[in-house]
């Protein structure tokens, strides 16, 4: 073979190289941006699941909360007319809570925050002053009040729903109010768990003082947020999805939203690598 035509030879060869690196190339960054595309669409979908998944819950929160406060309500406007009466507080604490398992006590207070009628019987209760914060801000603010979580006089983690009472007149009178033990299986599990969501996707609740009132985890019920920015855009009154790091220092895609009736927040989140 002819020097020229090795030459020739070697030239298409290089060509063909030069061709296929291109092509290569291409390639790859056809699959870099598809891989790019895809991701992006995957973890949108992700965070639109998890916004709609934490509305969801939060709205079914609120509901509750304001079907609670109508019966106490309508408890408040009996009791009203018949406050001196020890017989009539008592059958309206026994059938309130016997109407609605997701209530664990009912308490009657007095203006001056004595204890009057609870049930379940509490001895080491009725009849003495409650000096709860959230209990005396109810008696000042009169008017209807859901309680961040605090320990009650019993030892139990609760949240406090209360509606004020008045005479027939418009004297105040005190309070009629429902205990919920967050860390017992009971409102705010059932209402979580009636929702569908998809596979490694779990929701918490914490209220304005960054408390978990609702985890998976149970032995995180009660433990306070130190840092958490879906926690605090839910505060706000916001409502969105965001990719953020969990207290556990772990990349999450989040949804949040606010449970207006209480001003606490609802997250929804799964790990970004799942997703």
């Amino acid at each position: 073979m002819s020097k020229r035509a090795s030459r020739f030879i070697s030239l298409r060869g290089l060509i063909l190289t030069f061709v296929l690196l291109a092509v290569s190339a291409t390639l790859v960054n056809s699959l870099i941006v598809a891989y790019g595309v895809q991701r992006d669409a995957l973890i949108q979908s992700a965070l639109e699941a998890d916004r709609a998944y934490a509305f969801k819950v939060a709205s079914s929160i609120d509901e509750f909360l304001r079907s609670t406060h109508r019966r106490l309500k309508y408890s408040s406007q009996i009791l009203g007319s018949h406050f001196n009466e020890p017989d009539v507080l008592k059958a309206e604490t026994m059938r309130l809570q016997g109407q609605d398992a997701g209530l664990n006590s009912v308490l009657i207070i007095d203006a001056s925050g004595k204890s009057l009628q609870a049930y379940p019987e509490f001895p080491l209760i009725v009849g003495i002053t409650v000096n709860s914060t959230e209990v005396q801000q109810a008696l000042q603010a009169q008017r209807p009040m859901v309680s961040d979580g605090y320990v009650s006089a019993a030892g139990n983690l609760i949240v406090f729903i209360s509606e004020p009472i008045f005479s027939p007149s418009g004297q105040f009178l005190g309070i009629i109010g429902a205990s919920i033990y967050v860390q017992e299986q009971g409102a705010l599990h059932t209402l979580i768990a009636s929702h569908s969501h998809v596979d490694g996707t779990f929701a918490f609740i914490a209220d304005e003082n960054r408390r978990l009132l609702y985890h998976p985890d149970r032995g995180k019920i009660g433990e306070v947020l130190r840092v958490s920015s879906t926690v605090d855009a839910a505060l706000r009154g916001e409502r969105g999805a965001m990719e953020a790091v969990s207290h556990d220092g772990v990349a999450m895609l989040s949804g949040y939203a606010q449970v207006s009736g209480a001003k606490w927040a609802v997250v929804s989140q799964q790990p970004r690598a799942l997703a």
